[in-house]
């Protein structure tokens, strides 16, 4: 048996199997700390020793102090992220991931953009990182890579990326929802405005809009948007999309702060949401119930993904993590409001 398990890296899960007890338990025989029974301590320490384990470098910092701290990075452009979103999507990890965190003695740190041109891993004086939505060959997720550094991604990472370990979004059913819920809502020609980055959430949108067009005959109407102009973006958008596409009666817009420029635009031009023009968005953040009227967005359970995050994370300075590893989340839920939904009068 022995020489069966020696073929492979031998983790403190296979000393919990073989020693028929916890992986807490096995961590703390291990390095001396909390209550375990002198008995039970000699053995784990033993069969260890027999296995062949090694504890690596990461590991090792945690338990011996180490920084206990892990980065919340977001590479989404602070034209999107601040303002009036208030860091809402990051918040909304990093509220529920601090507090999981300082339950396992980690501390988060929160860095809200990083230019991926500017950024040098060998900086990160961290455990490890999780880091939130990048893009596809991102080159943070490479250069966190090449510096060894422990790395979970919130949305997935690309196919160039197969081992980077990462919480699934679940961006096609979140793109079907929402188009779902325009087509039931009796939209007849949608136009969906995204950002120009190449994050999994888009590129999937782009594939499932596309579908959507020719299952309905529509014409497909699509505006990549870069994200650095913010609520700008979003309103010289639909400006064209009305000029070029005057039949347009409902939009999709992937990005919040796109969302809150297509609004003004509406506003300004006496265009009546949702009666002339349904408007639906991705996140449900404050951008979405602040809106007038409030926009119809969907929930991304980024409690959940907080959590799961910190796990796989903790989960792999442990080398307990196989490659590649994914947590799926529960679905995507629509938040129907009256940005595209008519409100009757009868009542």
């Amino acid at each position: 048996m022995q020489s069966n398990v020696n073929k492979k890296t031998i983790t403190i899960s296979d000393v919990a199997l073989a020693a028929q007890v916890s992986r807490t338990t096995v961590s703390h025989a291990l390095n001396g700390k909390g209550e375990v029974n002198p008995d039970t301590r000699k053995k784990i320490q033993e069969i260890a020793e027999q296995l062949g384990y090694r504890p690596n470098r990461f590991a090792k910092a945690l338990r011996s102090g180490g920084t206990k701290t892990i980065a919340l990075i977001s590479t989404i452009p602070s034209a999107i992220s601040g303002g009036a979103s208030k860091l809402g999507f990051m918040m909304e990890v990093a509220n529920v991931a601090a507090i999981y965190a300082l339950e396992h003695d980690l501390y988060i740190l929160l860095v809200p953009f990083i230019d991926h041109n500017n950024f040098d891993g060998n900086l990160m004086n961290v455990d490890g990182v999780i880091l939130l939505e990048p893009c596809l060959n991102d080159p943070i997720v490479k250069k966190l890579l090449q510096y060894k550094i422990p790395l979970v991604c919130i949305g997935t990472p690309g196919q160039d990326n197969k081992e980077v370990p990462y919480v699934d979004l679940q961006s096609e059913q979140t793109a079907i929802k929402l188009l779902e819920h325009l087509v039931e809502e009796g939209a007849h020609q949608i136009a969906l405005i995204t950002g120009q980055s190449k994050r999994n959430a888009s590129l999937k949108a782009e594939e499932i809009y596309s579908q959507y067009c020719q299952q309905y005959a529509m014409t497909e109407v699509v505006y990549k948007v870069e994200e650095h102009l913010g609520e700008m973006g979003g309103k010289s958008a639909i400006a064209e999309i009305m000029k070029q596409y005057p039949k347009t009666d409902a939009i999709l817009v992937m990005i919040d702060t796109f969302a809150t420029g297509v609004m003004q635009y509406l506003t300004e031009k006496g265009i009546s949401v949702p009666k002339q023009m349904k408007v639906v968005t991705r996140y449900n953040g404050i951008r979405a119930l602040t809106s007038n009227p409030p926009l119809t967005a969907v929930d991304l359970h980024l409690d959940d993904v907080a959590k799961i995050a910190i796990d796989l994370l903790i989960t792999q300075l442990n080398e307990d993590i196989e490659t590649g590893s994914l947590r799926v989340m529960p679905a995507p839920e629509i938040i129907k409001r009256t940005s595209s939904v008519q409100i009757s009068s009868s009542n």
